[in-house]
């Protein structure tokens, strides 16, 4: 499940299910750095302003 408007990025998952949120570009919340989230080829990546994973999961 992807979702947003939390302004915290984060892939997390519970029960087999994976539960991303991209985060914040400009207005990140709760101490969590600027992210964004890329869906490619069986992989999700939570990247950082620069482009560095924060966090990588496949799926």
């Amino acid at each position: 499940m992807v979702y947003g408007h939390f302004h915290t990025g984060f892939i997390k998952e519970k029960e087999g299910k994976l539960f991303v949120n991209p985060g914040s570009i400009s207005l990140p919340k709760q101490d969590t750095k600027n992210s964004y989230a890329i869906i490619e080829k069986g992989r999700i990546s939570l990247k950082d302003i620069e482009g560095e994973d924060i966090n990588v999961r496949d799926f």
